[in-house]
């Protein structure tokens, strides 16, 4: 781990000041050394003297000038070495200011970082993913629901004879879903079973016929910029699953009912919120539980709660939008 820049400066003055007390002794040193010299030297020349030998005079003055000389080099070399030793303060000065402004530069690249917002997504229209489609994909597609729907029309022929209402409606659903591509678009972009009319949904029963119809309304809507949404029920109901998300209250079956009905008895909080059609209030049930039935076939809510009165959630798949649009064009969206 790298020292921090205050950690640095105490280290170095630590070495000034150690270098200062090394200095301090070699100069007490010298002087010591210096004194002891001259002591030497005087003694001498009182014993030369008084035995009168100036030729032992004049060795004792060469030998202590040269070991005047010793001390004062050694003690120049002590100081040398020592102030060699301390740091410049301008240098050091200069290392501390370039330590403290990158470490300011590191702490404001990673504030950026922390703040920095995630790249901006485009968003996949429901339209876009249709036009992505393979061509061979949408071939298939369509022949797997011309057969679903030849498979459940003899299965409800085999139930309840070929005179059965049913088989009105297998037929209308064939001409809308088994003769256009647009249809097969839609189930491959929702990601939906091309298959779902043979859904079981109990012991011999499959997929709800009503759903169908409400189905095969909705996907007419979705394959083409001009379609819409024709069946009244599916209008009503489903603009008011937006109005009722946008206003943060809860949509249950019973809502779906009072949308379906005018008749139908609601709560005076929610009539606001609704789009109601005219049926009648015995009709509102069986009318109201398959469009929300064809809604989450298609991916635009979840069902959750009990079974006699489950409450529904938009889902956020690219559908909810593009079904959003073609019941509110011309008008401000709900949601």
């Amino acid at each position: 781990m790298r020292p921090n820049p205050s950690e640095r400066i105490f280290s170095k003055s630590a070495a000034s000041n150690t270098a200062r007390s090394t200095t301090q002794r070699e100069f007490q040193m010298a002087r010591t050394a210096s004194t002891r010299a001259r002591k030497s030297f005087t003694s001498a020349v009182k014993i030369g003297v008084s035995i009168g030998e100036s030729d032992f005079n004049q060795h004792m003055l060469d030998a202590n000038a040269f070991h005047i000389e010793s001390v004062r080099a050694d003690r120049e070399t002590a100081l040398t070495e020592a102030f060699a030793a301390m740091p410049e303060t301008d240098v050091l000065l200069d290392e501390v200011v370039q330590e403290i402004e990158a470490e300011e530069m590191r702490d404001e690249v990673h504030a950026a970082e922390a703040t920095e917002e995630p790249a901006a997504t485009t968003e996949i229209s429901f339209r876009d993913l249709m036009l992505m489609l393979d061509e061979n994909d949408v071939d298939l597609a369509q022949r797997t629901i011309n057969a679903a729907i030849d498979e459940r029309a003899a299965f409800e022929n085999a139930k309840h004879g070929d005179g059965a209402n049913i088989q009105k409606t297998l037929k209308k659903a064939r001409e809308s879903m088994g003769l256009s591509r647009g249809p097969a678009r839609v189930l491959i972009a929702a990601a939906v079973d091309t298959a779902f009319v043979n859904r079981s949904q109990h012991d011999g029963s499959r997929y709800n016929v009503y759903a169908i119809g409400k189905v095969v309304d909705l996907l007419r809507a979705l394959a083409s910029d001009a379609g819409e949404v024709q069946n009244a029920i599916n209008r009503c109901v489903t603009m008011s699953l937006f109005n009722m998300a946008k206003a943060g209250q809860t949509f249950s079956l019973e809502t779906a009912k009072s949308a379906a009905s005018d008749k139908y008895q609601s709560d005076l909080a929610i009539r606001k919120h609704l789009v109601r059609h005219t049926v009648s209030a015995s009709t509102a049930p069986t009318q109201a539980s398959s469009t929300m039935q064809a809604l989450e076939t298609l991916g635009v809510v979840t069902r959750s709660g009990s079974s006699r009165n489950p409450t529904f959630a938009l889902t956020t798949n690219p559908i909810v939008k593009a079904i959003e649009g073609k019941l509110f064009k011309g008008q401000a969206q709900a949601a």
